[in-house]
């Protein structure tokens, strides 16, 4: 069980994504087959890459929380010493967690709204509430990749471990 969780914490979002990448090149492909070859496109297969993509980046947000790539402004940031870094990472992944809460709770709202419509996707025979599931799972992926960042962010203060960035990287 441990390793499926260290897994999960380590590739999940890796996997997700080569998985649907892989999936849109397949139907981007047909598509172009059942144009060209087929004079026949098949409809579904462009809406069905385009909910990959979306799906695809909402669920890349939290891999970019989790490797230290989403948004930031490093100009700031780089003027400070080591210390006041560690710092000021806590509050913006405090910001940034108070942002995705509420972009999780507004996507459950919406997803709630589409699926007492009952509505499906034109050319999908897929429930149109599960296409918009991605917005408060994304969110929640941010939320635990937020919130797993700022613990690593606590202990490495607690540990001191800007000190050997202070001192020019010597321990």
């Amino acid at each position: 069980m441990k390793k499926i969780i260290q897994w999960m914490d380590d590739k999940l979002e890796v996997f997700i994504g080569a998985i649907f990448l892989a999936l849109m090149v397949l139907f981007t492909s047909l598509q172009i087959a059942g144009r060209y070859i087929f004079t026949a496109p098949f409809p579904w297969t462009e809406e069905m890459t385009r909910y990959m993509f979306v799906w695809m980046v909402f669920i890349s947000i939290g891999y970019a929380v989790k490797t230290g790539e989403h948004i930031r402004i490093t100009f700031v940031r780089m003027l400070l010493k080591p210390k006041w870094r560690l710092y000021l990472d806590i509050i913006c992944n405090t910001l940034c967690l108070g942002f995705s809460v509420i972009c999780m709770c507004e996507g459950y709202k919406l997803l709630s709204t589409i699926r007492q419509g009952g509505q499906t996707a034109v050319p999908l025979p897929i429930p149109m509430w599960l296409l918009y599931l991605v917005m408060p799972l994304g969110f929640l992926l941010v939320c635990l990749r937020l919130i797993q960042s700022t613990m690593k962010t606590i202990q490495d203060i607690r540990k001191k471990t800007y000190e050997s960035e202070e001192m020019g990287g010597k321990a």
